[in-house]
This record gives structure tokens, sequence and C-alpha cells, in this order.
């Protein structure tokens, strides 16, 4: 069995957002990957932000402060 070393830490449909937390990611120098899910008879995708699961928990620190400092 093959063993996953990556984590998806954040899902979205919205491409903007996975860009601006994705830039937020590279900035604290934690590497990631984003890949889109294709939603069968939805007009809209799902992305997946991706990260190393060696940087999983500062990754969600840094996701955490991003939406508590995003109005919702």
């Amino acid at each position: 069995m093959e063993r996953k070393n990556k984590a998806t830490v954040f899902e979205s449909d919205n491409k903007e957002e996975i860009v601006r937390l994705q830039q937020k990611l590279n900035e604290l120098q934690i590497p990631s990957d984003v890949e889109k899910q294709d939603i069968e008879n939805e007009e809209s995708n799902i992305f997946h932000l991706i990260v190393s699961l060696k940087d999983e928990a500062k990754a969600f620190e840094c996701i955490d402060e991003y939406l508590n400092s995003t109005p919702t």
C-alpha cells in the first residue's frame, strides 16, 4: 500500500481564494499545489490546496489566520 505524503488543507470553488491562500503559503515558504476536481453535472469545480504532511500544521495556522481576517 502506497503511503501518501501530502494532504489537502483547503478546498473551495473560488479559484481566487485558493490563489490568495497559495500566495500566503508561499510567503511562509510552504510549498503547495492546486488540483482541480471536476464535478459532473455542475457548472463549477472544486479546487484543492495541497501541502506536504510536514508542513500541514503550519499551513492550517496560516489558513486559520486568513479565514479569521476575511469578512464572512
